[in-house]
């Protein structure tokens, strides 16, 4: 197996470049040279992009010591991309470098989180003009063969196959949901949604422009969202799938599963395996497992393992999200359906368990999990979301397994920033 180096060329980290906008500088710093007083900088960057802060503002731990978690000590190489005006820092986005094995070997792959700009800066052009400074400068990143990410954001999604270089990969990207409180799951919708006209009128009544961020653009009606008929027909299948929950009976087995703290030794050999039942899948060894999902200030995960003899079967990782229990991540050894079944039956009693209203998770239409997760109830459902890659040291015609159907991609919630 070959493995990648996710170094950068160091002679363009930290230098600084004219952006092309106005007097505005570009700068790619690596996350071991920034400062507490930059991280501290960056913290109030995103809470006024993001309206109050990204979604992780709100874990049970500071900011500040997600920051840490996620761009000092993040289980590959952090980079984060600066938009200057003068000393003052106006843009950002960290950049991680994540281990792939694809097609067998070893490559970094890269992904763009927590993209902000500040709000008197929004609109005139700063996205795309690191965009093309980014296609101009490729040596930047020469270790990332390609970017492989979800897109959610409405205005991305409206620009997918006209100005956006981002491909849709093979398979599209579905979301999963069993729901176990059809009234919980209306109360939720009808919440959300008088939370939404609050926020927005409480916005025009102070006379204040919010952040364009997805989730205030959505309110305003931008993107592609998905029909009322399909909504209604979605929902109309989760009913079905529901009134039959009650029938369809639990896969059982010699294994046990129980809720780890953290991953031990096994984790390693349980990899060397399950890995070889996909082309292209994020590295989960033990001490990604660790940093991803044992790590308090991620968020907060449970882990459930399924063990028989001592050895580790399988894992899901699971999160509450607002009323939503979410699985962020399962992993078995190959050729184990009974094995995913029976995480997914164990995931679905903890969500009863926490009161949950639903259990969501996603997947790449044709994954072998789907039919284990049709048969414990889940029903798709229609979201404005796709799993994109784009090519960076390599062409795209190098790349066109991506968008071959038959290509075994493990793609998860967890393989990203969203949750």
């Amino acid at each position: 197996m070959q493995t990648a180096d996710t170094g950068a060329t160091t002679s363009m980290v930290d230098e600084t470049m004219p952006l092309g906008v106005d007097d505005l500088t570009f700068r790619l710093v690596d996350a071991d040279l920034l400062s507490p007083e930059r991280d501290a900088e960056l913290i109030e960057l995103l809470r006024t992009a993001f309206n109050g802060g990204p979604s992780w503002f709100q874990f049970d731990v500071e900011p500040l010591d997600h920051v840490r978690w996620k761009l000092h000590e993040f289980a590959g190489r952090a980079l984060l991309e600066l938009i200057e005006d003068g000393d003052r820092m106006v843009g950002c986005q960290i950049r991680h470098l994540h281990r792939y094995l694809s097609q067998g070997e070893e490559v970094a792959v890269t992904e763009g989180v927590d993209l902000a700009h500040a709000p008197a800066y929004q609109g005139r052009g700063l996205r795309s003009a690191t965009r093309a400074l980014r296609d101009q400068e490729m040596e930047l990143l020469p270790a990332a063969r390609y970017g492989l990410g979800l897109g959610a954001h409405p205005l991305s999604q409206r620009r997918l196959g006209r100005t956006s270089r981002n491909e849709l990969v093979g398979n599209p990207w579905l979301t999963m949901v069993k729901v176990i409180s059809p009234a919980g799951v209306i109360r939720a919708r009808l919440a959300a949604r008088s939370e939404r006209t609050s926020d927005s009128a409480a916005a025009s009544s102070s006379g204040n422009t919010p952040s364009r961020t997805r989730a205030a653009l959505e309110a305003q009606g931008v993107g592609n969202r998905p029909s009322r008929w399909r909504q209604l027909r979605a929902g109309l299948a989760l009913i079905g799938a529901t009134a039959w929950s009650p029938f369809r009976r639990p896969t059982r087995g010699a294994w046990t599963i129980q809720t780890v703290e953290a991953f031990d030794d096994r984790a390693d050999r349980f990899w060397e395996r399950a890995h070889r039942q996909f082309d292209v899948v994020q590295i989960r060894d033990r001490a990604y497992l660790n940093w991803r999902f044992c790590d308090r200030r991620s968020g907060g995960f449970t882990v459930r393992t399924a063990e028989q003899d001592g050895e580790l079967l399988g894992y899901v990782a699971l999160r509450v999200v607002d009323s939503s229990e979410v699985i962020a991540d399962l992993l078995t050894l190959p050729d184990r359906p009974d094995v995913v079944r029976a995480l997914i039956d164990d995931a679905v009693q903890v969500a009863q368990g926490r009161g949950a209203d639903r259990i969501r998770c996603w997947s790449i239409a044709g994954h072998q999990y789907l039919p284990a997760l049709r048969r414990a109830g889940f029903s798709s459902y229609p979201h404005v979301m796709s799993l994109t890659y784009r090519a960076w040291s390599e062409t795209k015609e190098q790349l066109a397994f991506l968008a071959d159907p038959a290509t075994r991609i493990h793609f998860q919630p967890a393989d990203t920033d969203h949750l």
